[in-house]
């Protein structure tokens, strides 16, 4: 949706410098086509993402996020920019149903935005996440960078881990305690958003795995799975 396109390769979130050589105020949004069991469940989803500024420009804007959300709508309107397509300026502040896991490349003028290389967790507010951490690995560098989100039901727990060629092996970058059946409906769909404002740069989701499996009232687990692949 939006200005999201199927590459060769790769899904592009926001438009390549090939495809459009400004590509300011873009929103994209992309998202498996079937709900998936958001709790009482394990969830673990990995991915491998490539950020960089345009040619002739050392700013990238605005980010990317890993989305859980109530329906399968477009991005809301006037979610350019800082708001990576996660929500708008109506939205602040008023619970939606959704998670995201944010990875921020540009900072924004709004207090809590601490700066052009983070990770932040939204559920209702974009300028006052529920947590915000600066990353060891530089976002916008044109290098793949592998990412697994983890929340386990149990221990109530959102875990961020990343890796890139230069930062093995994986490291946890944020922990957040999260009850997520007050967070999100008991089914989501999901997927990815970016977005541009005045500064561009790029967005490619280049492979993506997700897991769901239904953690029940004891300990053990079981069948109800989801598997989501795209491989690149």
């Amino acid at each position: 949706m939006g200005s999201a396109t199927s590459k060769n390769g790769y899904l592009s979130l926001t438009p390549d410098p090939e495809d459009d050589p400004k590509a300011q105020l873009k929103v994209g949004r992309v998202l498996y086509r079937i709900p998936v069991t958001a709790w009482p469940a394990i969830i673990t989803t990995i991915f491998t993402v490539n950020m960089a500024p345009f040619p002739h420009s050392n700013i990238s804007g605005d980010g990317f996020s890993f989305i859980m959300v109530p329906d399968a709508s477009p991005p809301p309107l006037n979610s350019v920019g800082g708001f990576l397509g996660i929500m708008n300026t109506t939205a602040q502040g008023v619970f939606v149903g959704q998670l995201a896991v944010e990875f921020d490349t540009f900072k924004n003028s709004f207090t809590n935005d601490i700066s052009d290389n983070h990770v932040g967790i939204d559920t209702t507010s974009i300028t006052r996440p529920i947590a915000a951490r600066n990353l060891p690995i530089k976002l916008a560098s044109g290098k793949d960078i592998r990412i697994r989100i983890v929340y386990h039901a149990k221990v109530r727990k959102l875990i961020v881990a990343m890796a890139n060629e230069e930062f093995r092996p994986m490291q946890t970058v944020a922990i957040q305690e999260l009850k997520l059946s007050e967070t999100v409906p008991k089914f989501v769909y999901v997927g990815f958003t970016a977005s541009t404002g005045l500064y561009s740069g790029t967005h490619r989701i280049l492979n993506w795995g997700f897991k769901s499996t239904h953690a029940g009232p004891i300990d053990s687990l079981n069948d109800h799975t989801r598997n989501i692949t795209y491989q690149k």
